[in-house]
């Protein structure tokens, strides 16, 4: 099928010399959102970043993942750690690198 414009713009199909009427047209798109933006809209935003405003990563879905010993919203606290097993585990380490004669 052929298709043409004419001087006023509206747009016909021909068949040959005959016009039909009307014309459809179909088409599909595909929104691409930039670097760091994410979901609907691209309306979702998250740069990796690893400063003092925080530590982490970004999923497909522009979800922060925060890097390892690090926690919170922003991934900007770091994870503490139970005083008392730190405690614990060094102890071991030191009476298992003692040695009795």
């Amino acid at each position: 099928m052929e298709r043409r414009a004419r001087y006023d713009s509206v747009w016909c199909g021909c068949v040959g010399d005959k016009v039909v009427d009307p014309v459809t047209l179909s088409y599909r798109y595909r929104v691409v959102c930039d670097a760091g933006y994410y979901g609907r809209g691209c309306s979702t935003s998250c740069l990796p970043r690893d400063d003092k405003f925080g530590h982490y990563a970004c999923d497909n879905n522009g979800l922060r993942i925060c890097d390892d010993g690090w926690t919170g919203q922003y991934c900007d606290r770091r994870k503490t750690t139970d005083s008392r097993s730190l405690v614990s585990r060094v102890a071991l380490r030191v009476v298992a690198n003692i040695t009795i004669c």
